[in-house]
């Protein structure tokens, strides 16, 4: 059984969405993808041993858009 580090979710910034990668236990924000598909490509490919094991040192995801808002419920989040 593996233990799930990552997962992706869409997001919105300044009106536009975009699919990011999130680490679970850091909760940093590892990738921003216009497309879904490449969002799980990157999920798959940090699972697989790409990345910092769940644990990307903060500077490196200083680029990115940042920490979203909690995903869960996206539907009722985007319509307020």
């Amino acid at each position: 059984m593996s233990i799930v580090k990552y997962h992706y979710d869409l997001y919105m910034n300044n009106d536009v969405f975009s699919w990011v990668v999130i680490e679970n236990e850091t909760n940093h924000v590892v990738g921003s993808h216009i497309f879904e598909e490449d969002a799980i490509e990157q999920m798959k490919f940090l699972t697989n041993g790409g990345g910092f094991d769940g644990f990307t040192p903060e500077f490196l995801t200083n680029n990115l858009i940042g920490r979203p808002p909690t995903c869960s419920g996206l539907s009722t989040w985007i319509s307020h």
